[in-house]
This record gives C-alpha cells, structure tokens and sequence, in this order.
C-alpha cells in the first residue's frame, strides 16, 4: 500500500522500533486512538491490557482486542501485525461492539419472562414427580391410582402448553408477515450483526458489504424487498446514492440511513435516519412505523 494511501486509510496504521516506541503513525491512530510518534505504544493502551499488549508484541499471534485510552476517552480495538512484526493495523470496534451489546439487551428474556417461565415448568415437574411417585408405590395400579395418574398427568400437560405458548408469545415478529429486508454496509460485523437481529425478529434478510453488488442483486427483483438499511458513509458509493439507484429500481422502497454525520440533513428519499451507534430500539421502533 501506497505511502498516501496509509496516511487517508480510516483504520489506523503504525510503526514500532524495538523498544516499543512509535516510529511511524497515520491520521486514523492519532485521531481515534491519540497514538503519536515517539510515543511508547504500551502507554497507549488502558494500564489492565498493557501486559496482555507486551506478550502481544513478542509472541506469534496475528491478532489482539484491547482497550485504548485518549483524553479520557476509552476504545476497544482489534490490533493486527504486519508481515515485518513492527507494523500494526489498529482497527476501532467501538461502534460494532455497542451495537453488539444493544441487540443482546432487545433479544434477551424479560426478568418477568423467566420467572412465569420457572414458575410454569417448576409446577410440570412437580406434577411430573406425583406420577412417578404413585407407579412406583402402586403396581399394579387400580382404577383410584389410574384416575389420579390422570389428573396430575393433565395438569402436567396443561402447565407444559402455557409455558408453550408463553414461549411462541414471545415470537411475535415487529411484522406481522415475513417481510425482507435488504441490509448494504461495508462494515462486516454490523452488517452480520444487524442480520442476526432482523432474522431473531423474523424477517428475511439480504445483505451485502459492497453496494455495488448490493444494487446487481437488488435489480433482479425488485419488488421482492421490503425495506431497505443502508450505512451512509462507505467507500465507492455513499449510502445516499445508492438510496437513489435503489428508488429508480423499485421508486416505493423505503429506506433507513444509519449515519455517523452528526447533523446529517434528511433527504426526503428517506423514511428513518438512525445516528451510530445505532440505537437497537430506535431502529426497531422505525422500522415497525414503516412495515406496518
């Protein structure tokens, strides 16, 4: 990679010596990461992964997630050597791994969930633990134990379907129906995130890193999608114009931009503008006003 090229990559690029100090660093490690030249990269990073770091930087492992600390701010990175072992891409996965934590707090249980839950299969394996208790104490049974066998079997059955369908009440889907929805950032981890929540809430889901492919695939059927999210800011073609191949394809599609761009002016060829990180509820929130 070109000299230029290093200096304007969004991920961040330094040089070590063998001391551990930085000889060479690009924009994308002084303004996300305040790493600056001749400055100790262990320093750099929060004091609880400053060890982790050192073994890091003497062992043969490729890759390595830590935290990194400037003015006052906190960031997790993925760090990943060079062919030479001085060289070091500093990838930052703040925003994936906030987005990350936010589709673990929609998708996890509700306290209330688990305990009618706990209270509904603790009740089955009580009635459980009756039969079982009078075939063990009544062979051969009589026609009083095969009554009660009975009773408690069908209480057992009955609390085994209400925690069923207490279980199937929490599948209800933002949508009704199975829509699609197709999902265009270059970022791989959001965008594999994002589809893991679309299809946890039941939708279909297509997605792409390139927006160029992302636009081959869409022309095919146009029809077949029922909303589009789009990341705004990605190499080649910016999620707005790619918003505009996909309307002259198929003009009723909605959209949702998720942007970084504090600020960012609404087009009206958008429905929804979600600001990253993304807030899980909020896009949910659009996308349930949209579909329904």
């Amino acid at each position: 990679m070109s000299e230029d090229a290093t200096q304007t990559s969004p991920t961040g690029f330094i040089v070590i010596d063998q001391a551990n100090k930085v000889l060479r660093s690009n924009i994308s490690a002084y303004k996300l990461f305040g790493i600056q030249e001749g400055k100790s990269f262990e320093a750099c990073v929060h004091v609880d992964d400053q060890l982790r770091l050192r073994s890091f930087l003497q062992s043969n492992n490729d890759q390595l997630e830590c935290i990194f600390v400037s003015a006052g701010s906190q960031k997790i990175a993925l760090i990943t050597k060079g062919s030479d072992n001085r060289s070091f891409w500093i990838q930052d996965l703040s925003q994936q791994k906030a987005l990350e934590q936010r589709i673990q707090s929609v998708l996890a249980p509700s306290k209330k969930l688990v305990r009618d839950l706990r209270h509904l299969t603790n009740a089955a394996l009580s009635y459980g633990e009756l039969v079982q208790l009078i075939l063990d104490a009544s062979l051969p049974a009589t026609s009083k134990v095969k009554t009660s066998i009975s009773t408690y079997q069908s209480q057992l059955m009955k609390h085994l379907q209400a925690a069923v369908n207490l279980i199937n009440g929490q599948k209800t889907s933002v949508a009704s129906k199975r829509k699609h929805i197709l999902i265009v950032d270059d970022e791989l981890m959001i965008t594999e995130l994002l589809t893991e929540l679309m299809r946890a809430k039941f939708f279909k889901v297509t997605s792409f890193t390139n927006a160029f492919t992302a636009i081959e695939a869409f022309e095919i059927n146009p029809t077949k999608f029922d909303l589009a999210i789009l990341d705004h800011q990605m190499p080649e073609l910016d999620g707005l114009e790619l918003a505009q191949n996909l309307r002259r394809s198929n003009p009723k599609i909605p959209i949702i931009m998720c942007t970084s761009q504090i600020g960012f002016s609404s087009p009206k060829i958008l429905q929804a503008v979600i600001i990253k990180p993304i807030d899980i509820e909020l896009l949910l929130t659009s996308i349930t006003k949209i579909l329904v």
